[in-house]
This record gives C-alpha cells, sequence and structure tokens, in this order.
C-alpha cells in the first residue's frame, strides 16, 4: 500500500474537527474545541487536509502536541491570519511559539517527514517572528496586499503580482521559493517580475538558470548577478548570441541548492531553492528562468 493511501484516513480526522470537539492534547492541556479554530469553512480545510494527510504521521484518533501544530500550521495556510494563529496555540501555553514552531520543522525535515508540512510550518514560524536560514527554501511566499490609499484616494499604486510559474510551488519538492527584499517605501530595489521552470523536454535538455536584469524603463542591462551555492558567486552579464537572456549560470546541484540575487549596492529579492530534478536528489536537466526589474517600492 503506498504512503498516501496508507495515511488516507487522517483526511476524515483533520476535516472532522469542524463537525467534533478535538480530543485532549497528550500533554495534558484542557481540550482543544471546535471553537479554537475560528471560522475557516469546512471545505477549503478539507481540500489541504488531502494535500497534508499523505506525510502525517499514523496515530490513534487522538491529537498529539506535534499533529496539532500542524493543523495548526495548515490553516494559516488558508487564513494567513497570524494573530488567529497565535490565539490558537496559545492552547498549548508554549514559551516561544515561533521557535516550536520552527523546531518541528526542522525535526520534520531532517526525519524527511514531507515538504509540504516543512512548507507550512516554516512559513508559520516566520510569520511568528521566528526565522532560521535552514528553512528560508521552505517558506511560502505571501502575496502582499496592496498598499493603503492616501487620504483622497491618490495613494500609490500597487505593485502587479509577480508572474511566478505555479509548478515551482506545487510541483518541485522542495518548492522554490521568492525571498522579498526587505525595503521601505520610495526605496529603490531588484524586483523579480518574472520566474518560469522548464522541464527536460521543454528546455530541450538544458540545465541552466537563465537571468535578465532590467533597468526602472524595463529595458535589460548588463547588471550582475549573485549565485549562493555554499559560497557566493557573482556572474557577469553579456549579450548571447543564441539567448534573449544575458545571463546563464550551468546548474550540477540538485533542488534546494541555488538561491539567485542581483548583485550591487542596492536591495534585491531573492529566489531560493532552484536546483536540478524535481524532488531533492534528483538530476534530471532542468532550467529556471528569472527576469529582475529596478523598482522604487511604494
Amino acid at each position: 500500500m503506498s504512503k498516501r493511501l496508507r495515511w488516507a484516513s487522517y483526511v476524515g480526522i483533520v476535516a472532522g474537527l469542524w463537525i467534533v470537539v478535538v480530543a485532549s492534547l497528550a500533554v495534558g492541556v484542557r481540550p482543544v474545541t471546535l471553537a479554537s479554530f475560528g471560522d475557516v469553512e469546512a471545505a477549503p480545510l478539507a481540500g489541504h487536509a488531502a494535500r497534508i494527510a499523505a506525510d502525517l504521521p499514523a496515530q490513534a484518533p487522538g491529537v498529539t502536541t506535534d499533529e496539532y501544530i500542524v493543523l495548526v500550521s495548515a490553516l494559516y495556510a488558508l487564513d494567513g491570519d497570524v494573530e488567529r494563529a497565535r490565539v490558537r496555540l496559545g492552547l498549548l501555553d508554549l514559551a516561544d511559539q515561533g521557535a516550536t514552531v520552527a523546531d518541528l520543522a526542522e525535526r520534520f525535515k531532517q526525519e524527511g517527514r514531507g515538504d509540504l508540512l516543512v512548507v507550512d510550518l516554516a512559513t508559520l514560524a516566520r510569520a511568528l517572528g521566528t526565522e532560521r536560514e535552514s528553512l528560508l527554501p521552505y517558506v511560502a511566499t505571501p502575496t502582499p496586499p496592496p498598499p493603503p490609499p492616501a487620504p483622497g484616494g491618490n495613494g500609490p499604486a500597487p505593485l502587479p503580482t509577480v508572474d511566478w510559474d505555479s509548478r515551482m510551488s506545487y510541483k518541485l519538492e522542495p518548492a522554490v521559493k521568492l525571498i522579498p527584499a526587505e525595503v521601505q517605501a520610495g526605496q529603490t530595489y531588484w524586483r523579480l517580475i518574472r520566474a518560469y521552470w522548464q522541464d527536460p523536454e521543454e528546455g530541450h535538455d538544458k540545465y541552466h538558470i537563465y537571468v535578465n536584469v532590467l533597468n526602472k524603463d524595463g529595458v535589460p542591462i548588463t547588471q550582475p548577478i549573485i549565485i549562493e551555492n555554499g559560497g557566493k558567486t557573482t556572474v557577469p552579464a553579456e549579450p548571447k548570441p543564441d539567448s534573449e537572456y544575458l545571463i546563464n549560470y550551468p546548474m550540477s546541484g540538485t533542488l534546494g541548492s541555488y538561491t539567485c540575487s542581483v548583485a550591487g549596492d542596492i536591495p534585491s529579492d531573492r529566489v531560493a531553492g532552484m536546483g536540478l530534478g524535481f524532488y531533492k536528489g534528483g538530476k534530471d536537466h532542468t532550467s529556471f528562468y528569472l527576469t529582475f526589474q529596478e523598482t522604487v517600492a511604494p
């Protein structure tokens, strides 16, 4: 029986949180009730449960502390409400919620418990204020809300959504992640505007990271990039006779190996977790196509 089928019965437990009172936690804290999870609809939860069920351990119907934290992280992935997540975790009386969630993500990562579980846990840990370098490739990229309008309705226009190939988030394990630059309003930075992935057939067996850097007017410029893979390598840009991309970097490492950003004195978004294959350890020839643009933060 496959791992996914073996754990399939757990989907009912997760979805059933909306129609039953959850059993007391194994650590002896007060019972977790339906009210602990707020008003997230059962239908989307069931869909998310199907996503994570394949990697949850087989347990009796009682909910352990680890399972409860996993469920809270799954709900945070649905509603993005960090304050609600804090309240839910408050039932556990944790000394440091963020550190506890990050510790669980690290342990699951080491145990190979499932990248999708690690993504939800790492994302929640970061939202709770605990950011660890080893977990950054697993942190899901949130969609930033548009900036609030100024009085009179003449506020800054929101930046367009990143043109992001969703396969990098759901087809690849571990998922490739966008780490936004930390900038203030009015600050110039290198913003990722487009990111695509190609499988061996689409890319004709190429195995490179292709990058273009654009100025504010959208014109490609010869701005170098930084590739991180244990160390930092500066890769120059130069016209290529057979490519519209000014930079290409050959990959030899598997998924999770490479992080790319734009070199220079201004901040840059970073794309983390790139590499060969469809999963960590794979060596299929795949390619990534990234475009950064000089942008003023609204």
